[in-house]
C-alpha cells in the first residue's frame, strides 16, 4: 500500500509519454495504462496493458490500482485518435473505432473512477 496513485490512460502516445516523464513517482505511484507495456524509461512507473474501450478492463484497472496503492488521487485520460479521411471514404468500422476510442474510453474511465475515487480527486 502506498500514498495513492495517479492513473494515466493512453500513456503510450506522445502527450501521455511527455506527461509521465513530468510526474513525480516519489510523491505517489504512477500507473500508466496503454495498449502496449512500457514504463517510458521512468523509474517507479507501473505499466499496465489495458484496452480503454473495454468497460470491464477499465474497471479492473481501477480496482487493481486501488488494491496496489490504496487510493486513486487522479486520472488523466489521453486515449484518443483522429480519423483523417474524407467522410465519403469513412467506413462504418472506421467510424465505430473512432467513436470507441474517443468517447467510450472517456465514459468508461469516468464511470470506473467515479465509483471508487477518493474526494477530492481529479479526472482530466
Amino acid at each position: 500500500m502506498s500514498n495513492g496513485c495517479v492513473i494515466v490512460i493512453g500513456g503510450g502516445g506522445g502527450v501521455g509519454s511527455a506527461l509521465v516523464e513530468r510526474l513525480d513517482p516519489t510523491r505517489r505511484a504512477i500507473v500508466v495504462a496503454s495498449r502496449s507495456a512500457s514504463n517510458h524509461g521512468v523509474s517507479g512507473v507501473h505499466s499496465v496493458v489495458c484496452d480503454a474501450t473495454d468497460f470491464e478492463a477499465v474497471d479492473g484497472l481501477v480496482q487493481q490500482a486501488l488494491s496496489d496503492h490504496g487510493e486513486v488521487d487522479g486520472v488523466v485520460n489521453l486515449a484518443g485518435s483522429i480519423l483523417l479521411k474524407p467522410a465519403h471514404l469513412v467506413t462504418p468500422a472506421d467510424w465505430s473505432a473512432t467513436i470507441a476510442t474517443n468517447l467510450t474510453t472517456a465514459f468508461a474511465v469516468v464511470r470506473a473512477v467515479g465509483k471508487n475515487v477518493r474526494t477530492p480527486a481529479s479526472v482530466v
